[in-house]
């Protein structure tokens, strides 16, 4: 295994344990203070946060490999913007949030268009108009988020 899978891997279960004791804590107390299931709450974000990070890491790699389809990694990166959007604090860090999101989705929609261009693997027209479709949502996302914001 590459050291990143390894990573993943490890912070997955550390994840996971993280979880289980968390949730093994709250079943001792039967009623459990909002103060700490406010706290219980904000950890599990941050920690989705850094696993949808590493998912995402991961389902490029296997991208790039060839081993998963594109609408398995633009999922991947939706599902980290929307980690990210959960634990914002702030419109503005909402919108950035949503901004990374825009420019990772032009990111692979400029490298499936140039293989697209050239009628090569990897640059199929579903490929190619699904990409920029992500993008363009990902567009709307961002303008609704800083509508949103002005009011």
């Amino acid at each position: 295994m590459k050291m990143r899978q390894l990573l993943a891997v490890a912070v997955c279960l550390a994840s996971v344990t993280g979880a289980a004791l968390l949730y093994g804590a709250a079943q001792k107390d039967a009623s459990p203070s909002k103060a700490m299931l406010e706290q219980e709450l904000k950890a599990t974000l941050k920690m989705r946060v850094q696993t949808a990070q590493l998912a995402l890491e991961a389902m490029q790699a296997a991208f790039e490999a060839e081993t998963v389809t594109l609408d398995v990694l633009m999922d991947a990166s939706l599902k980290l913007a929307e980690a990210q959007v959960a634990v914002a604090s702030k419109p503005e860090e909402e919108i950035a949030a949503l901004q990374n999101c825009v420019e990772r989705a032009k990111q692979t929609e400029a490298n499936i268009k140039k293989l697209f261009e050239v009628g090569t693997k990897g640059g199929a027209a579903k490929d190619y108009y699904s990409a920029k479709r992500e993008r363009e949502s990902a567009e709307v996302a961002v303008l609704k988020a800083q509508i949103q914001a002005k009011r």
